[in-house]
């Protein structure tokens, strides 16, 4: 009998009276699991509602990253022009894929560097100098709605000189106010 008290001090607490109280805790938690009242077809009920719900709110969150997706995109191309890229084209591009936390579609960015190249993902096949003038144009859009203290940006100036040098510096100067 005293191995199996010890036993179960080492296991629910270092005395016998925090044993005690566990077996409590473990008694009360079952009568309230007995004495629930909530039947399987009312907790399918509240599943659908809330699956309703979730439905709804998705519509929405996909409706409004549909039109914020086209304005952002257009807003992205006009700095990218002004950053002396006048053929890109930048494209946030919604694709439908299966309800997660993030909503009910997969969002990507992609870069046409120039007239008649093909849109390509921009983790995949944007060069360096395209990089950090989109990262620019990028910041420069959302500099109202994302303010930030700090803002770093890797070789921005790399390959780059003349007129766009002079206008990425303007865009930074404008970044930096």
């Amino acid at each position: 009998r005293l191995k199996e008290l010890h036993e179960l001090k080492k296991k629910y607490g270092p005395s016998l009276s925090d044993v005690l109280s566990w077996k409590e805790k473990q008694k009360q938690a079952l009568k309230a699991y007995q004495t629930a009242n909530v039947s399987e077809d009312e907790l399918d009920e509240k599943l659908k509602i809330a699956e309703e719900a979730a439905t709804k709110l998705a519509q929405v969150v996909s409706k409004n990253r549909q039109m914020a997706s086209v304005a952002f995109s257009k807003a992205v191309t006009l700095e990218l022009m002004q950053l002396n890229m006048p053929s890109a084209l930048f494209e946030v591009e919604l694709t439908k894929q299966e309800r997660t936390n993030a909503g009910d579609e997969a969002v990507e960015f992609f870069l046409t560097p120039n007239r008649g190249e093909p849109k390509v993902l921009i983790q995949d096949a944007a060069s360096g100098g395209e990089l950090a003038r989109l990262s620019l144009a990028i910041k420069c859009v959302m500099m109202d709605k994302n303010p930030v203290g700090t803002i770093l940006f890797d070789e921005i100036d790399a390959n780059i000189g003349g007129q766009t040098a002079t206008v990425v510096g303007k865009k930074l100067a404008q970044l930096g106010k």
